[in-house]
């Protein structure tokens, strides 16, 4: 999607460097107002689409450095630890459609 506004930009900053170019050439003043419709539109659109892409999911497209990716390893491992002593310390139960499983 940004490479389609800066495509965008390109083409607004060229038509306004040839208007103007145009326009200095043949010496007329009357094509200002276009100039300046041209670059509000090019400078509002682009804006309007960088705030767009701005909002991202909270944690999606986030640069985390070594640290923040150490304590994530950190606190995943210690889960699956803390998951693995309980599986261990815990008896497995039967369910009541296994044989030998508890009916009420």
């Amino acid at each position: 999607m940004l490479d389609r506004t800066v495509a965008l930009d390109v083409f607004a900053t060229t038509t306004v460097a040839f208007i103007a170019l145009e326009a200095a050439y043949s010496r007329r003043i009357d094509t200002i107002p276009v100039l300046v419709v041209l670059s509000l539109v090019g400078f509002v659109g682009s804006v309007t689409i960088a705030r767009f892409a701005s909002r991202e999911p909270v944690g999606e497209g986030k640069v985390r450095s070594r640290d923040e990716l150490a304590r994530e390893q950190a606190a995943r491992d210690e889960s699956e630890r803390a998951a693995a002593e309980r599986a261990a310390g815990e008896p497995e139960q039967l369910r009541p459609d296994e044989p030998g499983g508890v009916t009420s």
